[in-house]
């Protein structure tokens, strides 16, 4: 079994126009331009859908969640930029990682978010497709693991592209603003994502 990734450090990932790095306290404005948006926060009901009203709640939930989870080695989350920005790594134009990983079941689930100014470009697809190319060496995973809004058109089709299967769906489980919400299942196997890369 090849050694599996420690914690010890927080790696660095690069794809052709991206640079995943550990997010810092300097990141919270460009969080907060995420977060604080109600259309890209429109299919985040774990939040209500509701976009953070101050930055602060964007660090605790956002900042100080993914430090946490780093911190406990459940997982990692990454901040996304831009290599080909002038400001180089200062400006975060995203995030993405692995919300938990289950070492026993080799299995992890991905979340993901992108400041609406650099939707459909293919930039997280580019950089879902770096994750799952760490994870399935690093973390050594066999099933990795993600879940949609149903309506949330975009995501699906990030997943789709990267080679995710829709495993179920748990119709009408959220309700929110007097309207019912299907919660979509997606899961991409090791087989299926080395066939893809043959």
């Amino acid at each position: 079994m090849p050694e599996l990734f420690d914690f010890h450090h927080f790696p660095i990932l690069e794809t052709d126009r991206l640079r995943l790095r550990q997010m810092t306290r300097a990141d919270l404005p460009a969080l907060h331009a995420i977060f604080g948006d109600a259309e890209t926060c429109r299919y985040f009901l774990d939040q209500n859908a509701e976009p953070y009203a101050t930055i602060e709640q964007t660090e605790a939930q956002v900042y100080d969640w993914a430090t946490r989870q780093f911190e406990l080695q459940h997982g990692l989350r990454w901040g996304l930029t831009l290599k080909s920005n002038p400001a180089g790594d200062a400006l975060l134009i995203g995030t993405a990682g692995y919300n938990y990983w289950n070492r026993a079941h080799r299995r992890g689930e991905i979340g993901y978010d992108l400041n609406r100014a650099y939707w459909q470009r293919g930039l997280m697809t580019e950089a879902i497709h770096g994750i799952l190319r760490w994870g399935f060496a690093a973390l050594n995973l066999h099933r990795i693991e993600a879940d949609v809004t149903g309506g949330n058109v975009g995501s699906v089709r990030v997943l789709e592209k990267c080679g995710f299967k829709q495993d179920g769906c748990l119709r009408q489980r959220w309700y929110l603003n007097g309207q019912f919400y299907d919660h979509l299942l997606f899961g991409l196997l090791r087989a299926d994502y080395e066939g893809m890369q043959s």
